[in-house]
């Protein structure tokens, strides 16, 4: 069931110049909806280019003579030539879509293993820190229990001799 959320927008591209209505109709479409009208979408433009092809071939029948330095293929109507243009444009873009698209996914790769080391690090020095602070946390502690010992409260020489005596 489609969500219609209809609103009217002035269509500021510049197909608005080529079509007549200046307003849309926006439709929300869910993820599964989407790609149902992008393959529909993909269909009919693939229909199109079809019959614009099979015009051409029906127009370029005739047969003509292909030469590749000293070999000749005779006979070749010029919408096969055509398409074998057209297939080796296609292959040689896809070739150069999947190195780039290689190159992106191992650019990122090894940003992601670099992150993978810096989390690690991050980790290592957050458990480093708070073994210092516990260390530091120790020492205050020890520091205050000889702070809260004063000179006076320690028995002097003549009271040591006199518990030694009593003893």
């Amino acid at each position: 069931m489609l969500n219609y959320h209809v609103t009217r927008k002035l269509y500021q591209t510049s197909v608005s110049s080529l079509l007549p209505v200046s307003y849309l109709v926006l439709i929300e479409l869910s993820q599964p909806q989407a790609k149902l009208v992008f393959n529909m979408i993909g269909f009919v433009f693939g229909l199109l280019v079809a019959l614009i092809f099979s015009y051409f071939a029906l127009q370029n029948s005739e047969p003509v003579d292909l030469r590749f330095g000293q070999y000749i293929a005779p006979n070749i109507p010029v919408y096969i030539i055509a398409i074998i243009s057209m297939v080796t444009g296609v292959i040689l873009s896809l070739i150069f879509s999947l190195t780039e698209s290689l190159s992106a996914a191992m650019t990122i790769f090894g940003k992601d293993r670099k992150i993978k080391v810096a989390e690690n690090n991050l980790a290592t020095l957050e458990n480093k820190m708070h073994n210092l602070e516990m260390e530091n946390a120790r020492l205050k502690e020890t520091r205050h229990y000889f702070a809260r010992q004063s000179l006076f409260d320690k028995p002097n020489v003549f009271q040591r001799i006199r518990n030694r005596l009593s003893v």
